[in-house]
């Protein structure tokens, strides 16, 4: 583990800033879930915050914010910067889990700045 990944320590509820793409530099993200999956070690369910996603119907009104990322906790350390020093705004994320999980929903194995340059991929396909 790298230096910096050892002082990464979040915690269910928690905003962290992470490793955002050039013009979201006050995007961060909220932990909402960890669990153990058997198959796939642990993962960390986030919501983004002040994202600015392509929006294909209203392109001057960008999607500023992502319910649900499920993504492994390497990626995720990797990714976080420091913990913020704020709360956590009222957003439902639940609905997204629960499709997720309905749906046997795969896991991100990559950064949370891919994660969301992925779905603005398929948001604008």
């Amino acid at each position: 583990m790298s230096e910096s990944q050892n002082s990464v320590n979040p915690q269910v509820g928690e905003c962290w800033g992470y490793k955002t793409r050039p013009h979201e530099t006050e995007s961060f993200v909220v932990i909402r879930k960890v669990e153990e999956m058997s198959n796939l070690s642990t993962v960390w369910h986030v919501s983004f915050f002040d994202v600015a996603v392509k929006n294909p119907t209203v392109p001057e009104k960008p999607i500023k914010y992502i319910t649900h990322i499920p993504i492994l906790e390497a990626r995720l350390f990797e990714s976080l910067t420091e913990k913020l020093d704020r709360s956590a705004p009222a957003k439902e994320w639940e609905e997204g889990y629960n499709i997720w999980r309905q749906d046997r929903g795969g896991v991100f194995d990559v950064t949370l700045r891919e994660c969301v340059e992925i779905m603005e991929d398929i948001v604008n396909q």
